[in-house]
């Protein structure tokens, strides 16, 4: 077995991000986006959001943000990067005009801070929440399946 250290400067960070279900037409963009950013998409997964859950989620901060995703299925990604909300919010900011300048609407919400990406991952990914902080600057990468031949 090897271990490789990948260091970069930073704290490393969750973050939850949520595509609108209009925007589904660009999800490819989207996902080819956060990998060309180097983010770690730790789950990716279709939610169908209530009222309810709009309503806690975004605890009435946007509600002609929060409409466009109630009672439609909303595309949730679990992130994971060095310096996640910062950059996580550039790339939001440049998917946001796209479909400002396509359907008047943003479509894409990103966790606004450190207290929000927490939240937002108890709310979206519970079975992800009980996992502990990450604060490390660097990232010990396994390989997947380690061969015993030699």
């Amino acid at each position: 077995m090897y271990r490789h250290k990948f260091q970069e400067f930073g704290p490393v960070q969750r973050t939850v991000c949520i595509a609108s279900s209009f925007y589904k037409e660009y999800i490819d963009d989207l996902i080819d986006d956060l990998i060309w950013s180097k983010f770690g998409i730790v789950q990716k997964k279709e939610k169908l959001l209530s009222i309810y859950e709009v309503y806690d989620w975004l605890l009435e901060e946007d509600s002609e943000h929060s409409i466009q995703y109630t009672n439609d299925v909303s595309i949730c990604f679990l992130l994971i990067k060095v310096d996640a909300i910062q950059l996580a919010h550039k790339l939001a900011e440049f998917h946001n005009a796209r479909s400002l300048r396509d359907s008047g609407r943003r479509a894409i919400y990103v966790s606004r801070d450190v207290i929000q990406a927490d939240r937002d991952v108890r709310i979206h990914f519970p079975e992800s929440s009980n996992c502990r902080r990450i604060s490390k600057t660097s990232i010990e990468i396994l390989p997947e399946a380690t061969s015993t031949r030699r």
